[in-house]
């Protein structure tokens, strides 16, 4: 438990009032400032109204975060699952898609056994099934343990890609 409070107090006193530094009005600011926030945080609007060169000036030292990006709304559903891919095709999943009256044990064992090296890798949860799988076992709401589609990529998605700034 001490080991805890000397790392909560490093994080603490690496943060500025108590806040985040992405936060702070340097986050807004074209200007670099090596104390401030290492995200450039920019309106989508303002983005694109942004000449290239100040684009590179800012990335130079910063990640930039574009905010109110448009997109189209998509629910938690079969039919905004089927956006991201096909609802059959097999893919790699991390969790515990069959939950039963002991997945509380499992989640518990898997994280209290720091002796075991093997039993704490998370490979060991990773098994195949299909986005409708997905979806069926997160309905399921005694299943306490996250799942993770680990392959869903964009291929032939129904849905756009996110903006894509080529001069960054």
């Amino acid at each position: 438990m001490d080991s805890l409070r000397v790392i909560l107090g490093c994080l603490e006193s690496s943060i500025p009032e108590g806040r985040p530094r992405f936060h702070d009005p340097s986050a807004r600011s074209l200007n670099y400032d090596p104390e401030g926030s290492s995200i450039f945080i920019v309106d989508y609007s303002t983005f694109l109204s942004m000449h290239p060169s100040q684009i590179q000036k800012v990335f130079r030292h910063r990640h930039i975060l574009v905010s109110n990006v448009p997109t189209d709304e998509m629910e938690f559903d079969l039919e905004g699952l089927s956006s991201i891919g096909s609802l059959s095709k097999p893919i790699s999943i991390q969790g515990n898609m069959n939950p039963s009256a002991s997945s509380w044990f499992i989640l518990l064992s898997f994280i209290s056994v720091g002796a075991k090296k093997g039993d704490r890798n998370p490979d060991n949860l990773i098994q195949t099934g299909t986005l409708r799988d997905l979806y069926t076992s997160a309905q399921d709401h005694d299943n306490p343990l996250i799942l993770n589609a680990l392959d869903c990529p964009m291929g032939n998605a129904s849905i756009p890609p996110p903006p894509s700034f080529t001069y960054v």
